[in-house]
């Protein structure tokens, strides 16, 4: 198949935020996390059928060191290099997956300047706009076999559970009230936590008070360390446990994420040789989750066999890239969980790619894949990015499903094209200098006509006298 356009479209997530009301209203700068970049691509077949795949682009500066302006910039770049490539036919499975990532992976190495087959330098080789186009050619590799990218991969149809919920740690008294009143999750507890180990023992005797006794489907509880720590917080963190009534009594188990630098391999032997020992009662309740780097497991290697596993997708580079971490992790001893990163960052189309690679990493780790997707019922806004959504159960809202249909199964809507396109390029296989006003109008024409979709309406920006300054990309989880 042979790659014809691409459309690199940068929109906005959310309604341009505002201060102060009447004359002293103000416009503020959308922050990063409220853009994001779609790339439309199409491609023919030998039989000339046109097959469309997406792709979503969230350039977060502090995730893998790419701004909206930085990805919308380089997708450009590396959009006309792939144009005219062609997709290799007739594969399934992870090859397919490979030849999409290998195709991306060359197509970069020529906008770098690099020579074939050498390894992309990281960071700076731009992982999220790879990894948004390499989802957009398996999402049209997908679609020519009128698979679904979760049956194309291997994986089944199922239900995904969205198990992790950001909570702030640092106000605990608010974080207990609302525990106390039965206001728990149905899954993990997570957050950043920047203090000592002490302190952290204390607010873990506190959650476990709050919940003994009482009814509820909290799991467990899980810090976001961040690399502060040293040996002597786990020294105080034990200590504070261990004479915690609470806990003893409690069924909560912890998850200490990233407790040391991943350099400082001496450290975590250490407290992995402690958890184990056969006086410590947290030996079966306290894991630690370290992040693996998609291009080299390095100094996580001899704790694989001790530890869950956070992986981002975006820092990948490429779905194939995250499989082949999985698979070498599993043959170094790896068999513990699995938490897909920055999740609940992610908007409509990426939210569908995440949950989709979670119904295929569970069909090697039943019940032991952790997501946090934000995702809102629909009918709370008029604008959508894609159509159909994940679908949230509606007597659980915690249980996801992606759309059904070929690929990612999802189609560009007529009102973020409308409403919220901040500015777009059109990629096309020909010598012409295309129309962009006309291309921008056919475009809009052929999405999504998403008007008719029974909503909730809400004034959009222009028409909006309120105070657009609460207004968050996803209201949740900053996961990072």
């Amino acid at each position: 198949m042979k790659i014809e356009l691409i459309d690199v479209l940068q929109l906005r997530n959310m309604p341009i935020p505002f201060k102060g009301k009447g004359r002293n209203r103000e416009k503020l700068p959308v922050p990063d996390h409220g853009y994001s970049t779609v790339l439309q691509i199409a491609a023919s077949d030998a039989k000339k059928t046109r097959h469309i795949g997406l792709g979503e682009i969230r350039a977060l500066p502090y995730l893998t060191g790419e701004t909206p302006n930085s990805a919308y910039a380089f997708a450009r770049s590396l959009g006309q290099a792939l144009l005219g490539a062609e997709l290799p036919d007739g594969l399934e499975g992870w090859d397919a997956a490979q030849a999409t990532a290998d195709l991306v992976a060359n197509a970069t190495r020529t906008v770098l300047g690099m020579a074939a087959g050498d390894p992309l330098p990281g960071a700076n080789s731009h992982p999220a706009v790879r990894f948004a186009f390499d989802a957009a050619l398996l999402d049209i590799v997908a679609r020519s076999r009128g698979k679904s990218v979760t049956a194309l991969l291997g994986g089944d149809d199922v239900t995904v559970r969205r198990n992790t919920f950001a909570r702030n740690f640092t106000k605990p008294s608010i974080l207990l009230t609302k525990l106390m009143k039965g206001n728990m999750p149905n899954g993990w507890l997570r957050g950043n936590f920047a203090d000592n180990g002490a302190n952290l023992a204390s607010v873990m005797g506190a959650i476990s008070a709050a919940t003994n006794g009482n009814e509820n489907d909290l799991s467990d509880v899980w810090f976001d360390l961040k690399g502060r720590w040293t040996p002597a917080d786990v020294d105080l963190m034990l200590e504070g446990l261990t004479g915690t009534t609470p806990m003893r009594g409690s069924s909560l188990s912890m998850i200490l994420e990233q407790p040391f630098p991943t350099y400082s391999t001496a450290w975590y032997s250490e407290l992995f040789g402690m958890l184990e020992g056969e006086d410590n009662f947290l030996k079966d309740r306290l894991r630690v989750m370290m992040e693996a780097d998609c291009h080299c497991l390095g100094p996580i290697e001899n704790a694989l066999p001790h530890i869950d596993l956070k992986i981002t997708p975006q820092k990948c580079g490429s779905i194939a890239d995250l499989n082949a971490t999985v698979e070498i992790a599993r043959a170094k001893g790896f068999a513990g969980r699995i938490y897909l990163g920055n999740a609940g960052m992610n908007t409509e189309l990426n939210s569908i790619v995440l949950v989709s690679l979670a119904q295929v990493l569970t069909r090697d780790f039943d019940g032991n894949v952790l997501l946090s997707a934000n995702q809102k019922l629909e009918g709370e806004t008029a604008i959508r990015q894609v159509y159909p959504q994940v679908t949230v159960d509606n007597e659980d809202p915690c249980l996801l499903t992606p759309p059904e249909g070929p690929g990612w199964g999802a189609a560009l809507c007529q009102s973020v094209l409308m409403k919220r396109m901040h500015k777009s390029d059109f990629l096309r296989d020909a010598d012409a200098t295309p129309d962009k006003e006309l291309l921008k109008t056919q475009l809009i024409m052929s999405a999504f006509d998403d008007s008719r979709l029974h909503v909730r309406r809400l004034q959009d920006d222009d028409d909006d006298q309120g105070d657009h300054g609460q207004h968050a990309a996803n209201d949740a989880d900053h996961d990072t």
